[in-house]
């Protein structure tokens, strides 16, 4: 397996060939020079697509000094670079009980249509 090895990470840069997907980036708990390095190595190791999910404002920066092209959702709490998405393999339902799911169910949405 190949991996990139940050120090303070461990990058697995073939999920997308063993699981039909990218692996995402939880940003909580990380610094955002950890996420850039992050984000900076799934993009360049030739991930699909890179997701950062729990993003705040400082996260959602970081994503885009890596790709000024990054996008972002405030409300889900997400940014991320469409560098290939994978085809569709299916449909997903998103049910939200009310506004209270809204960052969750919006977050589901973009990690669909990223993955």
């Amino acid at each position: 397996m190949s991996f990139a090895d940050l120090g303070f990470a461990k990058v697995d840069l073939e999920r997308d060939a063993r699981q039909g997907a990218p692996e995402a980036v939880l940003a909580e708990g990380k610094t955002p020079g950890e996420i850039e390095a992050i984000v900076r190595a799934l993009r360049d190791g030739g991930a699909s697509s890179v997701l950062v999910t729990r993003a705040d404002e400082a996260a959602r920066a970081a994503v885009r000094r890596v790709d000024a092209a990054a996008q972002e959702h405030e409300r889900a709490r997400c940014a991320w670079i469409p560098v290939a998405p994978l085809a569709p393999a299916g449909r997903v339902a998103i049910v939200s009980a009310g506004t209270s799911d809204a960052p969750a169910a919006h977050e589901a949405r973009i990690a669909e249509l990223e993955a």
